[in-house]
């Protein structure tokens, strides 16, 4: 018996259902019936009965998902404990970020990770938040990376960095050359107010920025033409707003240098400094934080208290 098999009879207990456990591990059906049926066979019991409800553990079914679950997290913590007292010369690293992040900013940092710990094996996973949790929930992940608002109350969060908002413009419009400075900031300061009758690019509702957008909107009163760029992440609407399509409202820390530049203008939004994109990092209470992620955090934190994703 693997630790694969281990993971795949948990995600059927949880699924209660052999077709969608396969997809949410990414195998096909057969392969997993197969699974199933070699760990009873190795097991000589009965893991799972069929009811209307969907299949149901029985009582040995029960005991074996108990120690499933104590195993994975015992071996997820035996790599790391390993890899600690290594002082990361070897060493493996799973980390989860929603679509919606691009996992833009993760590579800015992990190559200074890299060059610092190049025995470590930094794997990046994109999913939707759902799937990302059921990856953490069943040891396949040792920390996820997303929204507080996104992510469920059931893990224990740390916060990465907080920023705000700010319009991205298209090349040329007029509205460049009206925002007002202010002291100590970045950028300048307009209102939504200004856009009256432009087209403002739109994330799609999956998309937590769609929501605060929203409320922005709400608080101006501006009427703007919004065009929804379903299914875009952050970055991409970015790029549609500079290649003309419209005004854009992203996070000031996705504004990474190698993908920006000085002559691209962005501005505050006027009453919206109680309006913040936070990212944070979530895993299970129970799991242990190996030594390898707290660097790389830490690195994290570092980049952006240092302002190093400003233009």
């Amino acid at each position: 018996m693997t630790i694969r098999d281990f993971q795949y009879m948990i995600a059927i207990a949880e699924e209660n259902n052999i077709t969608k456990a396969a997809q949410r591990l990414y195998i096909s059906q057969p392969s997993l019936s197969q699974a199933l049926k070699k760990v009873e066979a190795e097991l000589n019991a009965t893991l799972f009965t069929r009811t209307n409800a969907g299949l149901v553990p029985t009582f040995i079914g029960e005991q074996f998902l108990i120690q499933a679950k104590e195993i994975l997290g015992s071996y997820r913590k035996l790599e790391h404990f390993i890899s600690d007292v290594n002082n990361l010369q070897t060493g493996r690293l799973q980390i989860g970020v929603p679509y919606y992040l691009n996992g833009s900013f993760l590579s800015e940092i992990l190559p200074t990770f890299n060059g610092e710990y190049p025995g470590v094996d930094v794997h990046v996973t994109q999913q939707t938040d759902l799937e990302l949790e059921n990856m953490l929930s069943l040891g396949s992940l040792d920390f996820i990376i997303g929204l507080p608002e996104a992510i469920s109350s059931k893990f224990e969060k740390s916060m990465v960095l907080k920023c705000r908002l700010v319009l991205s413009t298209p090349p040329g419009h007029p509205l460049e050359s009206q925002g007002i400075q202010k002291p100590g900031e970045r950028f300048p300061t307009l209102s939504l107010k200004q856009l009256e009758g432009e087209t403002l690019l739109e994330f799609s509702p999956s998309n937590p920025l769609y929501h605060m957008i929203k409320e922005i909107l709400s608080r101006s009163g501006a009427q703007v033409h919004l065009k929804q760029l379903s299914g875009y992440g952050v970055e991409m609407v970015r790029r549609c707003s500079k290649a003309g399509m419209g005004f854009a409202i992203v996070p000031e820390c996705m504004l990474i240098p190698r993908t920006t530049s000085p002559s691209e203008k962005y501005f505050y939004l006027e009453n919206d400094e109680d309006i913040f994109y936070s990212i944070c990092t979530a895993r299970s209470p129970e799991s242990y934080l190996p030594l390898a992620a707290g660097k790389l955090l830490d690195m994290a934190r570092q980049y952006f208290k240092n302002g190093s994703l400003g233009i």
